[in-house]
């Protein structure tokens, strides 16, 4: 597991589980399930995580800003869980 933890982490959530399901798709097939896993996250390169460019945090203040809510969104609390969506399932 700590062989293949940094690499999957350099990706973000949804891109990491999608090539644990393709490794189990795949994996009576594959004898290094660790390689695999390596080399797969070496050609995809890791998943940039910019975080001035945060779609789903933008989404929020919008939402809380907007006059619609009868009470603001705890930011903090929720931003994790809805960043482990796929951004346009938490978008939406």
């Amino acid at each position: 597991f700590a062989e293949v933890a940094e690499p999957l982490d350099t990706l973000k959530v949804p891109h990491a589980m999608g090539l644990l399901r393709e490794l189990e798709m795949h994996g009576t097939k594959v004898s290094d399930p660790t390689d695999w896993i390596k080399r797969a996250v070496e050609e995809v390169g890791s998943d940039a995580m910019e975080e001035d460019d945060d779609a789903v945090e933008d989404k929020l203040t919008e939402l809380n800003t907007s006059g619609r809510l009868l009470a603001p969104i705890q930011v903090a609390e929720v931003k994790g869980g809805l960043e482990r969506l796929p951004e346009e399932d938490a978008l939406d």
